[in-house]
């Protein structure tokens, strides 16, 4: 029996264990991971990271993810949730709009890159990349769309009515804002070609002059238009206007399409043709006096000469 004198003294020169460290610890050890550590999953990355979460992940979408980034999916061919998408693929496209790209084909590769990494940087997604990529394209042809149209007929209009002094009528923003280089004749899609085509044949039919006059009619150009483009489309909007659609027809939301002012009405029209008939009747009666005079001046000539 060792008596407590032995006891310390053996304590007291017993060698301390080595510190278990990350170099001496064994390799079996290395290879497993703690259970109370929780890893690091992809959800948990900032906005500006990979946007692929796990399976583990608790999925409803329109709903915000832990980080902030909304939870988006593409549900039959379209991105979802839909109004949330646009709305945030509109902001993004402020950022950077191209001044020839008229249509979402003509915008160049760079920029629709740009806008779909901006978009990625906000929302999350279960699906291959691919697959979203496909449903944002969709989703952002119809913004880009709706934004260019937008943003260029109201600001055109503006302009064309400071160069030419007065208010341009809807065809003219239609022809100036459809043709390359404004050229009022290289139409930027079949579409709007054929609308030139109609609008043209009912003006060369409805300038026809009536019966018994000369004097060609006059025509309602916001009018002509719209019985060129076949009036409103299924959102109750006009084709080719963008937003100044309201300037010449009213607001989208109404549904019965008026004529703007603009232009003179039915009893301007009369009034109009009235004045140019007795203008045109003036006229006549001047050249059938310049005519009496041209005779008066021949029998005084042949007077005089036979006197002498």
């Amino acid at each position: 029996m060792r008596s407590p004198g032995q006891e310390l003294q053996q304590t007291q020169h017993r060698t301390p264990e080595p510190e278990l460290t990350q170099q001496n610890m064994p390799e079996n050890m290395l290879n497993q991971t703690p259970q109370n550590t929780p890893q690091q999953t992809p959800e948990q990355n900032t906005p500006d990271e990979s946007s692929l979460v796990s399976s583990n992940d608790v999925w409803k979408v329109g709903t915000m993810h832990t980080d902030g980034r909304l939870r988006v999916e593409v549900i039959e061919k379209l991105l979802e949730p839909s109004c949330k998408c646009s709305h945030k693929i509109i902001i993004i496209m402020y950022e950077r709009l191209e001044p020839t790209g008229f249509t979402w084909k003509e915008v160049s590769k760079d920029t629709k890159q740009f806008y779909y990494e901006e978009f990625k940087k906000w929302f999350v997604r279960r699906q291959p990349d691919n697959i979203i990529y496909e449903g944002w394209s969709k989703n952002a042809a119809i913004r880009y769309k709706d934004l260019r149209g937008s943003a260029s007929s109201r600001t055109h209009s503006s302009r064309l009515a400071e160069e030419w002094d007065r208010d341009p009528n809807s065809a003219e923003i239609f022809e100036y804002m459809h043709t390359k280089m404004h050229d009022k004749k290289t139409f930027i899609n079949k579409k709007s070609a054929e609308i030139s085509e109609k609008l043209n044949a009912l003006r060369a039919e409805r300038c026809q002059p009536t019966d018994g006059s000369s004097v060609p009619q006059l025509v309602h150009e916001n009018r002509l238009f719209y019985d060129a483009v076949g009036a409103r489309n299924k959102r109750n909007r006009i084709y080719g206007l963008g937003s100044t659609h309201d300037i010449f027809y009213g607001p989208s939301s109404s549904t019965v399409s008026h004529f703007s002012d603009s232009q003179p009405n039915t009893e301007e029209f009369e009034k109009l043709e009235n004045e140019l008939q007795k203008m045109e009747e003036r006229l006549k009666e001047m050249d059938e006096m310049k005519q009496r005079m041209g005779e008066m001046e021949s029998l005084l000539a042949r007077v005089l000469n036979s006197h002498n």
